[in-house]
């Protein structure tokens, strides 16, 4: 999906060729250096607990990707009526 949107990425953003290339191959990179290594901490601690461990840090990560992502919208999409 994020494929699609690197024309309106670029235009928006105007991002390096580099980082474009961080952009759209950081969550793949990441994904596949991590898999054998959680993979094994999950056999270590247990697949319950390591579930209940991942869903924590996916709400943190959520909390720190929702202000950027907000900030993106309302820098994109200003309001007409800035007297609030």
């Amino acid at each position: 999906m994020l494929f699609l949107a690197v024309p309106s990425l670029t235009a928006d953003l105007r991002p390096s060729s580099t980082e474009l290339l961080w952009i759209t191959d950081v969550y793949g990179f990441l994904i596949a250096g991590a898999l054998i290594a959680m993979g094994a901490l999950g056999d270590d601690i247990g697949r319950r607990k390591m579930l209940i461990a991942a869903r924590g840090i996916q709400g943190i990560a959520g909390a720190t990707l929702i202000p950027s992502t907000m900030s993106l919208l309302f820098a994109t999409f200003p309001h007409e009526d800035d007297s609030c």
